[in-house]
């Protein structure tokens, strides 16, 4: 691909800016890094307050691109939070609530015996349900065979149940937040030649925490807000903490869209 080729491609213009200026926005805001020597972008170390135990499987992205490529670098980055990637349009997501971190370590061992891949952890945008667990799926006819499997395993275990609650969602969160409902989602076929172009100049880096310092994050936000169930996974209670509870920031609602293929209401639900 030659210079001029790179131009025309970073001269695509996705919600009323090009590309170029969206990255060059993000670059002088910080949340992009770019090594002009080398021309290759990165993201600096994330330091999200919703901590997660990932585990990698099966990405629900074209070719297997990661999430942090496709939401913070093109989203929030490239695209400036105004278009959903192209290579999300086939993600959607089997979500599970718990109320407890014992519920969630026990759903997140249910959904890590799947290919795909999850995230189990605390949210602080849902104060009534607090923990969730993600199995990402590829397709909503994947997402419904992973509810199938994933309901029926939580419905025979006695500690969880059939009041444990499961949805299926589409994307991200932030998505709908920024572009509205999940199923009028559009994807430009134009965005294929940007997204690949700017993934092969995209270096992803480490910045994920270890898992033990982010199952320690998690149980300490468990004692936090009361739960004491937290003690079975750290090796006993942890030290008075003095720190006022998390505090839980609301999101507006996001579709939720049906188990059964023949369903009624595929989209009109609500989490």
């Amino acid at each position: 691909m030659t210079a001029q080729d790179g131009d025309a491609i970073l001269a695509t213009v996705v919600g009323g800016r090009t590309v170029r200026e969206h990255l060059d926005a993000a670059i002088a805001s910080g949340t992009i890094l770019y090594d002009a020597a080398r021309d290759r972008y990165r993201l600096p170390a994330s330091n999200t307050r919703n901590p997660f135990l990932v585990r990698r499987g099966i990405d629900p992205g074209e070719d297997g691109r990661d999430c942090a490529f496709l939401i913070r670098f093109l989203f929030h980055g490239a695209y400036g939070g105004t278009t959903v990637p192209r290579g999300c349009r086939a993600c959607y997501k089997v979500k599970v609530y718990s109320r407890t971190m014992r519920q969630m370590m026990a759903v997140r061992a249910l959904s890590e015996a799947l290919p795909q891949s999850t995230k189990s952890g605390l949210e602080l945008n849902s104060p009534a349900r607090r923990y969730a667990t993600y199995v990402y799926a590829r397709g909503l006819d994947q997402a419904r065979e992973i509810h199938k499997t994933i309901r029926a395993g939580i419905d025979a275990d006695a500690s969880l149940g059939p009041d444990i609650e499961i949805v299926i969602k589409r994307g991200c969160s932030e998505y709908e937040v920024r572009c509205g409902r999940s199923d009028g989602y559009t994807f430009d076929p134009k965005l294929e030649a940007v997204e690949d172009y700017l993934h092969a100049r995209f270096e992803l880096g480490g910045s994920e925490s270890n898992p033990t310092v982010r199952l320690l994050q998690i149980a300490r936000a468990a004692h936090r807000i009361g739960d004491e169930t937290y003690t079975g996974f750290v090796g006993g209670e942890l030290p008075a903490n003095t720190a006022p509870p998390p505090r839980f920031r609301p999101r507006p609602q996001t579709l939720t869209y049906s188990p059964d293929a023949d369903g009624d209401g595929d989209g009109a639900g609500h989490e």
